[in-house]
C-alpha cells in the first residue's frame, strides 16, 4: 500500500502529535503527584506551626492561672479564657487537616482537656472570688477585734489592780495569736493552718470566758460582749475565707496543673510524629512517574520507524 505525499505528511506529523501529547499526559500526571506531596507538606507544615503555638499558650496558661490563684489578677484571669479559646480553634483546625489518625485521637482529646480546663478555671476563679471577700472581711473584723481588746485593756488598767490586769493582758495575748494564725495562713496556705487557728481561738474564747465567770469590775466586763462578738465574727470569716483558699489551691495544684502537664506530653507525641511524617518518604523523596528518559528515545525510535514506512509506502 502507498502513500501520497499528502497522506506522507499527515501521518508523520500525527505521529508526532500522539507523541507530544503522551508525553504532555506523563507531564500531567507527574505535576499531579507533586502537587499531591507539596500538599502534603504543607498541611504537615501548617499543623506543626499549629502545634508550637499550642505548646505556648499551654505554658501560659499554667502561668496565668498560677498568678490569679495568688493575686486574684483579673487581667490573667482574662487571658487564661483567651487562650483556652484560641487553642480549641488551633486544635479543630488541626484535626481537620491531619493525615494520621492518630494524630486526630489526640487533637479531639485534647480539645476535651482545654474544656475541662475551662470548667475548673471557672471553678477556681469562684474561689479565688470568694477568698478576696473573705480577706476583705477578715481585716475589717481584725481591725474591730483588736480595737475591743484595747478597750478592755484600757478598762483593766485603769483599775490599778494587777489581779484584773494580768488575766486581761493573758486575754489579749491569746487574741493576738489567733490572729497571727491568720495572718501566717494568708501567707503560707498550709493545710494545717485552720487547725492551728481553731486552737488558739479556742484559747482565747476559753480565756474571755474565765474572766466573764470572775469577780471583775463592771466597768470591765461591759467589754467582754464585743469582744466575744467580735471573735466569733472574726473565726467564721476565717472558716469561710480558709475553705475558698484550700478550694483554689487544690483545683489548680491537684487537677489544672497536671491536666496541663498531661496535655503538654499529648502535644508533644503529636509533635514528634509530625516530625517524622515530615522527614519520611511520603513528602517529596517518592519519585513521581517518570518516563523523561525513556519517552523521548522511544518516541524518536518510532516515529523514524515509522517515517521510513510511510516513505517506503
Amino acid at each position: 500500500m502507498r502513500f501520497r505525499i499528502r497522506g506522507r505528511l499527515y501521518a508523520g506529523f500525527s505521529v508526532l502529535v500522539v507523541v507530544g501529547l503522551i508525553m504532555a499526559a506523563v507531564a500531567i500526571w507527574n505535576l499531579w503527584a507533586v502537587q499531591g506531596q507539596m500538599a502534603r507538606l504543607s498541611a504537615l507544615s501548617d499543623n506543626t506551626a499549629r502545634v508550637q503555638e499550642i505548646s505556648i499558650n499551654l505554658q501560659a496558661l499554667r502561668r496565668a492561672n498560677l498568678r490569679y490563684i495568688y493575686d486574684a489578677n483579673e487581667p490573667a484571669f482574662k487571658e487564661a479564657a483567651e487562650r483556652e479559646g484560641a487553642t480549641v480553634e488551633l486544635l479543630k483546625d488541626a484535626a481537620k487537616s491531619t493525615v494520621s489518625e492518630e494524630r486526630l485521637k489526640i487533637y479531639n482529646g485534647l480539645i476535651g482537656d482545654v474544656e475541662k480546663m475551662k470548667s475548673l478555671r471557672e471553678s477556681m476563679g469562684t474561689a479565688v472570688n470568694e477568698t478576696a471577700k473573705g480577706k476583705a472581711v477578715l481585716l475589717a473584723g481584725g481591725d474591730e477585734l483588736t480595737a475591743n481588746s484595747g478597750k478592755l485593756v484600757d478598762a483593766a488598767r485603769e483599775t490599778g489592780d494587777t489581779s484584773v490586769t494580768a488575766p486581761v493582758a493573758d486575754l489579749e495575748s491569746k487574741i493576738l495569736l489567733v490572729r497571727v494564725a491568720n495572718w501566717r495562713f494568708l501567707a503560707v496556705r498550709d493545710a494545717k493552718g485552720p487547725a492551728t487557728f481553731r486552737t488558739n481561738v479556742d484559747r482565747a474564747q476559753q480565756a474571755l470566758k474565765s474572766l466573764q465567770e470572775a469577780g471583775l469590775p463592771d466597768e470591765v466586763k461591759v467589754a467582754f460582749g464585743p469582744i466575744k462578738s467580735s471573735l466569733s465574727a472574726y473565726k467564721a470569716a476565717f472558716e469561710t475565707t480558709s475553705a475558698a483558699i484550700l478550694q483554689a489551691d487544690e483545683i489548680y495544684r491537684n487537677s489544672i496543673a497536671p491536666l496541663i502537664g498531661e496535655s503538654v506530653d499529648k502535644l508533644k507525641m503529636a509533635e514528634t510524629g509530625l516530625k517524622a511524617d515530615r522527614a519520611g518518604p511520603g513528602c517529596l523523596d517518592s519519585a513521581p512517574l517518570d518516563l523523561s528518559g525513556f519517552l523521548p528515545g522511544y518516541a524518536e525510535r518510532g516515529a523514524l520507524r515509522f517515517c521510513r514506512c510511510v516513505g517506503r509506502a
